[in-house]
């Protein structure tokens, strides 16, 4: 713990606790399958485990956007046209796990 006076007389402290980084082991892509008519969009969700893993955000692809494209952010998914592909789920931790679904 540190403890810091202003000269006048004032203290304050701060304990600061450091947690070990705990990595994301998987990533699971809800909706399993999904078809979706042209012009429609719906939101996939992704779940990273562990649970208590440091970082749970991830980033979402398309392998085919003429098909569908899909927010990268969001996971809000727009058919464009008549076809399939692959929409990807990735841990943004860097450890490379994630999880595909066609559509």
């Amino acid at each position: 713990m540190q403890t810091v006076t202003d000269g006048g007389g004032v203290r304050w402290a701060c304990t600061v606790t450091v947690k070990s980084r705990v990595s994301v082991e998987s990533v699971t892509v809800c909706p399993q399958t999904q078809m979706i008519n042209v012009g429609e969009s719906i939101y996939l969700s992704a779940t990273v485990c562990p649970t208590n893993a440091t970082t749970k955000s991830v980033t979402w692809c398309s392998s085919d956007e003429s098909v569908a494209t899909v927010g990268i952010y969001t996971g809000k998914v727009t058919a464009k046209k008549a076809g399939t592909t692959v929409i990807t789920a990735v841990s943004v931790d860097g450890n490379g796990a994630n999880d595909t679904r066609y559509f």
